[in-house]
């Protein structure tokens, strides 16, 4: 396990103690750096009055920005984005949290900073919340 230096860990505590979130992320989830380095804020916005989102943080300080919606299950017309984790080709995998025995496992690559493709890696979960990418 590697040991972030104490500077680092108490400059990310200083600036989320002081981040807001837009409106339109209603409940941030899961979290990931991107391959850019920014931070990747999951928002499955359970209410559905808002799509299920990712949104990015670009700059330290600064409201996070939404990034993509994330593609709506056929079934249910709703995206629940919950646990993320970037592969090591940039690729994002994302627990879409549907109700139980629904939820999924998508795998999204991107092109040009847009969803290319977006495909179910595995189907059929219960409580979709985590994930991790190891080789």
């Amino acid at each position: 396990m590697k040991i972030l230096p104490l500077t680092i860990l108490a400059t990310s505590v200083a600036c989320a103690a002081t981040l807001q979130m837009p409106p339109t992320c209603t409940k941030p989830d899961g979290m990931a750096v991107d391959p850019s380095g920014r931070l990747v804020i999951a928002a499955p916005n359970n209410n559905h009055k808002q799509p299920g989102a990712l949104f990015r943080l670009t700059e330290p300080g600064k409201a996070p920005t939404k990034w993509i919606d994330v593609p709506a299950y056929a079934e249910s017309g709703w995206s629940s984005p919950m646990g993320i984790c970037f592969g090591p080709d940039g690729e994002l995998y994302v627990c879409d949290n549907q109700k139980a025995g629904s939820a999924r496992l998508l795998r999204l690559t991107f092109k040009d900073d847009k969803v290319a493709t977006c495909e179910t890696i595995a189907g059929g979960l219960w409580n979709a919340n985590g994930v991790k990418y190891l080789k």
